[in-house]
């Protein structure tokens, strides 16, 4: 619950229509909803705020031009379709620790801006239109931490480029279209805890790769091309490591081969 006595601070936004949904951190770190991003609302200043932009606020986005640098901890730009042409206001946010871009037209181009985010720890961009350009600029930003870039259009070059960011903890790669190729380096990601491959293309030609993750507290190998045997041989590799593996599918799928030899 938000007490009405703590201290306040306000964050101020055009008049004329709302440009979101303003969120804050309760005593549980919940985020709860506490009102429509328009005028001047008054937020908790000790408590974490988010900000949920609507979906036709792309082209607006100059709204945001009265925030301090600090005023949001997350900023969410989920389905607004936005690109990267018109993201020119937020990179003024630096005080973000949370940037959501999922289902949007981002596709990373213009990340270079994102090097004044020095507490920047998580970015979620599944299902927009990532690049491998975009990834590349990301492992610049030592303070991540989670990244997020299901189904989009990153290759093995863009997953490689990750391992210069040594504080990455989370890796969500589903769905896109990656070969063994791609997980040659990120053994060396020495903080890495959790790793999602369901839905790519890896084989159990990644196994040697993934067994040298031995900070790997969850995988996500579902949907892949790594068989039976070769799950075996991981589980072995990584017997602290909770291991998401769909028996069924692999066996449908090796069937399929089979049947085409």
């Amino acid at each position: 619950m938000i007490s009405s006595k703590q201290p306040q601070k306000p964050l101020r936004f055009p008049d004329d229509k709302s440009m979101g949904r303003i969120y804050v951190s309760d005593n549980y770190v919940r985020m709860r909803y506490l009102g429509e991003a328009r005028g001047n609302i008054l937020v908790p200043a000790n408590r974490k705020v988010l900000l949920r932009l609507n979906p036709d606020c792309a082209g607006h986005l100059d709204g945001l031009q009265y925030l301090a640098t600090d005023d949001l901890h997350q900023l969410s730009l989920e389905h607004t379709q936005v690109s990267d042409s018109q993201l020119g206001p937020i990179f003024r946010l630096t005080g973000v620790q949370k940037l959501h871009l999922q289902f949007t037209k981002v596709d990373g181009s213009s990340f270079d801006e994102l090097r004044h985010f020095e507490n920047l720890t998580t970015l979620s961009a599944w299902w927009s239109r990532m690049r491998d350009t975009g990834l590349e600029k990301l492992a610049r930003i030592q303070s991540l931490e989670t990244v997020d870039v299901s189904r989009t259009q990153v290759s093995d070059d863009g997953v490689l480029s990750l391992v210069r960011a040594r504080g990455l903890r989370v890796l969500i790669l589903r769905d896109n279209r990656l070969s063994d190729a791609a997980l040659s380096g990120l053994s060396s990601l020495p903080a890495l805890q959790e790793l999602s491959l369901a839905g790519t293309d890896i084989t159990d030609d990644a196994i040697a790769s993934l067994a040298r993750m031995l900070a790997l507290q969850t995988l996500d190998i579902s949907k892949t091309k790594i068989t039976p045997q070769g799950y075996t041989r991981l589980s072995n590799a990584l017997p602290g490591c909770k291991i998401s593996y769909d028996q069924q599918f692999a066996a449908h799928s090796l069937g399929f081969v089979t049947s085409r030899l």
